[in-house]
């Protein structure tokens, strides 16, 4: 396994979003969701006149558990498996945390707090991340750079919806954390049957946020846009199946140097 260095720190998971106003979501105690997500990225980098492309495929086994919903909905969510295989300067990593070899390397060093380790995330009743406690510092900056932030996974595990929904209806989220943080999702329904409800969705997002990218702080500022499809329970907010692409254009301020990027991402989530 030859050794890759990860410049840009967003190549899975870039985008997030939290249903808001719509009707409560409605899992049990002792719930328990068995998410598989894979996610696909293709970067172009642009560094001193020259063009740089990364290519990586993730594939992240992660095991919810619903341990009190009142009054906020408390989560463990833990990764059982995470799969890795990305391209990058003539590069290739492989990694694979079922494998001793990989598991006992550089990687597998850097995630040893994160793989196997419960995380608790705390969300309102709406689905809004309210807080969580973090595993090592080093494991959770080393996983983000790898598979995105894991305070976001909720986004493919719970989905709030109308409390009467049916077929043609359409809202509206809108999530502005601060002037240089904005999110906007539009809903809207396909199909519904008795237990689950097919709603697509489209939305834009502006993001500048600060990271640790090897041992160096950056800011990384992006637009995206991005489309999919959602497959939830209509009774509980557990989604099913989700499909998401995206892009994105951005910078990556470091070492006063800003480096422009291209991002383009499709990202796939199966709940059991």
């Amino acid at each position: 396994m030859k050794k890759t260095i990860i410049i840009v720190g967003c190549t899975t998971m870039l985008l997030n979003f939290v249903a808001m106003g719509q009707t409560k979501i409605a899992v049990s105690d002792g719930q328990k969701i068995h998410l598989v997500n894979n996610t696909v990225s293709n970067i172009t980098q642009s560094i001193q006149g020259n063009d740089m492309e990364i290519k990586s495929n993730t594939t992240l086994n992660l095991d919810a558990e619903v341990k009190e919903t009142t009054p906020d909905i408390h989560l463990t969510n833990t990764i059982t498996r995470l799969q890795l295989q990305s391209e990058a300067m003539g590069n290739t990593t492989n990694f694979d945390s079922d494998k001793k070899e990989d598991k006992d390397g550089q990687i597998g060093q850097l995630l040893k707090d994160v793989i196997g380790k419960p995380l608790d995330v705390y969300l309102s009743s709406k689905g809004e991340l309210l807080k969580n406690k973090k595993a090592e510092d080093a494991s959770v900056e080393a996983a983000k750079n790898l598979v995105g932030n894991l305070d976001e996974i909720g986004s493919e595990l719970l989905l709030a919806v109308p409390n009467t929904i049916k077929a043609g209806d359409t809202w509206v989220d809108e999530i502005n954390t601060d002037s240089a943080n904005k999110k906007k999702t539009m809903y809207s329904v396909k199909s519904v049957n008795k237990t689950e409800a097919v709603v697509s969705f489209t939305g834009t997002e502006t993001t500048k946020k600060a990271k640790t990218l090897q041992g160096m702080d950056a800011i990384i500022n992006a637009n995206s846009s991005f489309s999919g499809e959602i497959t939830v329970d209509i009774k509980t907010g557990v989604i099913k199946q989700k499909t998401t692409t995206a892009e994105a254009k951005g910078s990556t301020d470091i070492m006063g140097q800003s480096i422009p990027f291209t991002l383009k991402q499709t990202v796939t989530s199966n709940n059991k």
